[in-house]
Parts: structure tokens; C-alpha cells; sequence
């Protein structure tokens, strides 16, 4: 379990959350800093599951996109209102 909220700041574009066996579960929010600056990519990887139990948000000046890979499963079972891209 990851039980905090996680906000993605500074410069970077791409942050990797990765669970190799089992499942991560995600309980806070994840969301964007109020900043300006390109969109951030959250990226799920790994083998084990993936759950996030919080919304994923983003600020009104950076947008946040999801994106997947490996066999695990992602799960969203929270309220989310991001736009950036889903793959």
C-alpha cells in the first residue's frame, strides 16, 4: 500500500509507478503541481497490479496523462478528472 497523496513538481516528464508482483495499492491522490509547464505522464509498469483507490487530478496549468505497460492490471477506482492522454 502507498498511503499518501503523491504530486508530481518540477521538471521531468515521465514518472514511473511500478509494482512487480502482487498489488500496489495507491489510497491518496495523485495529482499535478500548481505550476506552469508541459503535460507529465504517469507511467504504471511492472508485472503486479495496480490500483489506484484515490482520484488522479490534475492543476489547471499542467495536465497529467496515464499510460500502461507489462502484464499487470491497472485498476481506477476513484474519481479521476484528468485529460492528458491514456495508452
Amino acid at each position: 500500500f502507498w498511503e499518501g497523496n503523491i504530486t508530481i513538481t518540477g521538471t521531468g516528464g515521465t514518472y514511473d509507478i511500478e509494482s512487480l508482483a502482487g498489488t500496489l495499492v495507491v489510497t491518496g491522490t495523485v495529482t499535478t503541481g500548481n505550476f506552469t509547464a508541459t503535460a507529465r505522464s504517469l507511467q504504471v509498469r511492472g508485472a503486479g497490479d495496480v490500483t489506484f483507490a484515490g482520484s488522479i487530478t490534475e492543476s489547471p496549468t499542467c495536465a497529467i496523462g496515464l499510460s500502461k505497460s507489462g502484464t499487470g492490471t491497472l485498476r481506477l477506482n476513484g474519481v479521476n478528472s484528468f485529460t492528458g492522454a491514456i495508452s
